[in-house]
């Protein structure tokens, strides 16, 4: 690397950089400007968001080497015809345009199959069309074409396929950028097969350096990583950062891309990687193959500003991470020599005192997605703030009175809520999870006994069963996402004690046809209405039969200010016994008459509730008509499907379903709109029952957890918002 009588090769010759304008091609271009070329062409299309600029080359830009073809008409695109007109002299044309953002890819697939391989094509075809044109003339080209592509290509890859090589065989696409990159591989090489000119391809790993769009993590985490620190910013390393990467500082990329044009090699496929055979034997991981969050760590402590946190990795992420990749660059280090001089601790030096020095791009502007308005999934802030007032009065009162325990708060919200529901009885207890356990005790439900649940619920549900001793019966569920009533009989035998329909996501069972089957087969029926605070069924508040357990969790239609629930029944000797069960089996205090636990809803909780119960109607109907206006903006997307429309439910949850959930979610996080699944995992294939051994015996529920997206609804969102979380799924999906 040392020797570079390579560089001789470009004294006096014409060279040609598509993406010239961008971060490898700009510092591509200031490389072989002092290699005495004969003319640098330089071919940019200048696209918003892309990193190209014209600043990039500012030091040379006015050179008389360097040429710019309709700069003034804002660039000029590889896919354009008049490329034609600039291929007569040239000797080198280094491919470099398209886009590295995998995000954007799979928010706008179709843009990226325009960027990263149809332009290509058609630049291919411009380089055909000349051929053609020297062929009359018994002339054939002389250039050389460097194909610069990703590590992307290779897909989603196993701990087992490190490090990759050229010859890795792709299992599984990882997104369209890796897709449409291989795509303009294959053509780059058969196009010069075919019409006989020489190709190289580079596929270039994690690349930093001078000249990067920074401000915007699309554009290459690392660079990202020393923008934020440079603005003193925070740091998100999810998941701690853990996964393996390699880095190559752009000179050596440079380096690389100018050693192997220089050389006699054609048809060749190259990874530029940091890990690579040495005298027979892989060198260890070293200084350019660290971890996403060690890479961060330095970069902070070399800026000596800037700080790093470690977060929960976000559940929408966690099926596009692919976890630890770098490449095997063995091969060109033994056919032409190549191999990465510079330290990441060097490199990332140098990279950081460039942008010190040129702080333009540190002040470039606010990342464009800051532009919008932030749409969290659930905003609790507005509502509490409108009720503060209410709230703080009640706080105050029940810290006066200092009775905080089965006071007279509990009691009065006990009869306010029981009443709210058509009901005698409320049974304050400490959560909605306590509720249902309690429930199946009051019924004499324990080891032995099974209980029918569906399968697409909430973990609580499930444990609440096994924490008395009971089994569970999984049943599948139906388009609307609750238990199928159809198949509830066929789960039935000698030991179904109780049948626990879950009213998910604000809708009601077909408790009429549930209610007529417990009746017959002799079972008792338990409701968790955790989600349906208010929900209705045939004109009647949940619950419908005997017993209904309620969560007042903060995030619920009515919820607390920390955790609570109630156990509504007309019940009298229920409401007896769930008396004792809550206080540990007493009556009165220090005598104990039956085993009970202390699952007890406090006075401050139930202050706070009986506030925002006057308010619980109000707050529903807001929620209706906020579902009402996503049906309509959403009803014309042919990719989405929406809930069934219901005038008893209560929305707590807005849940569609689409085929490209997941890509989906990516794309609304980038435009910093929340969103999240209800739920990701069916109960069946959790790793704790996984002894059912029940996968693939529920394929509704299986089917709806790849496909389930809950969009933010809360009584205080907008109609603006909800306007532009529709456009933003319509701009994604079609």
């Amino acid at each position: 690397m040392e020797n570079k009588d390579y560089e001789k090769e470009f004294e006096n010759k014409t060279i040609m950089i598509t993406g010239g304008l961008g971060f490898i091609g700009s510092n591509l271009a200031h490389r072989l400007i002092k290699l005495n070329p004969k003319k640098i062409i330089i071919i940019d299309s200048l696209i918003k968001g892309l990193g190209g600029d014209i600043e990039n080359i500012k030091e040379i830009k006015n050179n008389d080497k360097i040429e710019i073809p309709f700069l003034d008409e804002g660039g000029l695109n590889i896919n354009d015809d008049r490329i034609i007109n600039y291929l007569d002299d040239v000797d080198y044309i280094f491919n470099l345009a398209g886009s590295v953002s995998h995000v954007d890819s799979k928010n706008r697939p179709l843009n990226d199959l325009k960027i990263n391989l149809l332009n290509h094509v058609a630049f291919l075809e411009n380089c055909r069309k000349f051929i053609e044109k020297l062929a009359v003339k018994n002339e054939k080209p002389k250039f050389k074409i460097l194909f610069s592509a990703t590590r992307d290509i290779y897909g989603k890859t196993l701990t087992k396929d490190l490090p990759i090589r050229e010859d890795f065989i792709i299992k599984e696409a990882a997104d369209p950028q890796g897709i449409h990159n291989h795509g303009a591989e294959y053509h780059h090489s058969w196009y010069g097969k075919t019409f006989n000119f020489p190709v190289i391809i580079l596929r270039l790993t994690n690349t930093y350096g001078p000249r990067q769009k920074i401000n915007d993590p699309v554009q290459g985490f690392l660079g990202y990583f020393i923008y934020q620190a440079l603005n003193n910013n925070e740091i998100e390393l999810w998941g701690g950062g853990r996964s393996l990467r390699d880095f190559n500082y752009v000179d050596d990329v440079v380096d690389a891309m100018l050693i192997t044009m220089a050389s006699e090699k054609t048809q060749e496929v190259y990874n530029l990687g940091s890990f690579m055979k040495k005298e027979g034997r892989y060198q260890e991981l070293g200084d350019n193959i660290c971890s996403v969050g060690d890479a961060a760590k330095r970069v902070v402590n070399i800026a000596e500003i800037g700080k790093c946190n470690e977060i929960d990795y976000p559940e929408d992420k966690k099926a596009v991470e692919p976890g630890h990749v770098y490449l095997d660059a063995t091969k060109i280090y033994e056919d032409i020599g190549w191999y990465p001089k510079t330290s990441f601790e060097e490199g990332i030096r140098k990279t950081i005192g460039f942008y010190k020095e040129n702080k333009r791009y540190l002040e470039n502007g606010e990342i464009e997605k800051q532009n919008y308005e932030n749409i969290p999934f659930l905003d609790l802030k507005q509502q509490h703030e409108y009720l503060k007032e209410g709230i703080g009065k009640v706080i105050d009162s029940v810290i006066k009175k200092s009775s905080f325990i089965l006071g007279e708060e509990v009691k009065k919200f006990e009869e306010e809520f029981a009443n709210y529901c058509d009901n005698k009885y409320g049974i304050g207890i400490a959560n909605g999870t306590d509720a249902l356990k309690l429930a199946l005790l009051a019924l004499n439900i324990g080891k032995g006994d099974e209980v029918i649940i569906p399968v697409n619920t909430a973990i609580p549900t499930a444990m609440a069963i096994k924490d008395v001793g009971a089994e569970l019966c999984f049943v599948d569920v139906n388009e609307n996402y609750l238990i199928d009533v159809n198949k509830i009989e066929d789960k039935i035998n000698e030991k179904t004690k109780v049948i626990m329909p879950v009213h998910l996501y604000g809708q009601v069972c077909d408790m009429n046809r549930i209610l007529e089957i417990a009746k017959r087969k002799g079972l008792k029926v338990i409701e968790d209405c955790c989600q349906a605070h208010g929900a209705e069924y045939n004109g009647r508040k949940v619950p419908i039969g005997d017993i209904g357990c309620f969560s007042f969790y903060p995030s619920k239609n009515l919820g607390a200010l920390g955790d609570g629930g109630i156990i509504i029944t007309d019940k009298e000797d229920l409401k007896e016994k769930l008396n004792l069960l809550r206080n540990y089996g007493q009556k009165n205090k220090y005598y104990a008459d039956i085993i009970g636990v202390n699952s007890r809803l406090d006075e401050i909780q139930a202050a706070i509730l009986r506030v925002k119960l006057k308010h619980l109607d109000e707050f529903n109907g807001k929620r209706r008509k906020i579902a009402e206006m996503y049906d309509e903006f959403l009803k014309t997307i042919g990719a989405v499907i929406v809930p069934n429309k219901d005038s008893g439910n209560v929305y707590h949850l807005y849940v569609i379903r689409t085929k490209d959930r997941n890509g989906l979610m990516e794309y609304l996080r980038e435009k910093m709109i929340g969103s999240l699944i209800h739920y990701p995992i069916p109960l069946h294939l959790q790793k704790v029952f996984s002894y059912l051994k029940e996968e693939g015996r529920f394929p509704n529920a299986e089917r709806f957890a790849k496909e389930i997206i809950s969009l933010p609804i809360y009584p205080e969102l907008k109609k603006e918002q909800i306007e532009r979380v529709c456009k933003e799924i319509k701009n994604y999906l079609e």
